[in-house]
């Protein structure tokens, strides 16, 4: 279902798309309804749903096995809620329900496509701005991959810059003068505290960002991990410090006592434990 979505209207009917989300809320849930048609819809019930022309579908194929793929919704950052919901930002469960509805009159044949929950989301696929994707996977499929108990990692778990990490984010303003592939230059930066204090943070412009992968070069050459757009050339960016989440990048914030890699202290593999010599 990845055809043009207002020829799809036309041809076979509209699909409804429905986000319910704060659960917990005194006076919740709060609902979001948006349509593919080419204006706004009004049901039966006298509910409205907005029109996104834009909006694209890709149900998850059945192929009759346990694990199934995402269902994705690729839309654009229409209102406050898609703005919100696509940030990046931890956000409560947000429950998804998509229909598939008939025009003809005066019977109007809905079947329910795909129910589940919102995983991750995306801001400006493929270098588009304000355009989003939305991942989402039906509630049993989320609870068989659901990881069980905690892992026992070298790296630290807590989220770099957050109250319980602790340790504040610098954000910074710079001018990219080149671009090429994942690289790019960015002067006007003040100059680094340390090295490697970029590593893991971000760069940002117009809502898109992309990580750090190394600025070894030095302080006016990043690594990122994925490649820039060629339009970011003389544009104005904003880049975030990061960390490596290691005990070491912790030591050089001094703040060893907020690590929680619990896995520093096990011991490194070795094969004679297993298969000892006679």
């Amino acid at each position: 279902m990845t055809d043009d979505p207002r020829s799809r209207s036309t041809k076979q009917g509209l699909i409804l798309v429905e986000f319910a989300h704060g659960a917990l809320a005194p006076d919740g849930p709060y609902f979001e309804r948006y349509t593919d048609y080419t204006s706004d819809v009004v049901d039966e019930h006298g509910i409205r749903w907005k029109s996104v022309p834009e909006m694209l579908i890709e149900l998850a194929e059945n192929t009759g096995v346990f694990e199934e793929g995402p269902t994705k919704i690729q839309t654009v950052r229409k209102d406050t809620f898609l703005d919100r919901i696509s940030n990046g930002q931890p956000h409560a469960k947000t429950h998804v329900m998509i229909l598939e509805r008939t025009l003809a009159t005066p019977y109007r044949k809905q079947q329910a496509r795909f129910m589940g929950l919102i995983e991750t989301t995306r801001r400006n696929v493929a270098g588009v701005e304000d355009a989003i994707e939305i991942n989402c996977r039906t509630d049993k499929d989320l609870e068989m991959n659901r990881s069980m108990g905690t892992m026992a990692t070298e790296f630290c778990d807590n989220r770099f810059g957050d109250g319980v990490c602790g340790v504040p984010l610098t954000l910074d303003t710079g001018t990219v003068i080149q671009v090429q592939g994942h690289r790019l230059r960015i002067v006007g930066l003040n100059p680094a505290p340390r090295q490697h204090w970029y590593v893991g943070g971000y760069v940002e412009h117009r809502g898109l960002r992309i990580k750090i992968k190394s600025n070894a070069q030095g302080g006016d050459y990043f690594l990122l991990v994925r490649p820039v757009p060629v339009w970011w050339k003389d544009q104005q960016v904003t880049v975030v410090n990061g960390c490596r989440k290691t005990i070491f990048a912790c030591r050089e914030y001094e703040n060893e006592s907020q690590f929680k890699g619990i896995g520093i202290g096990m011991p490194t593999h070795n094969p004679n434990f297993e298969q000892p010599t006679a």
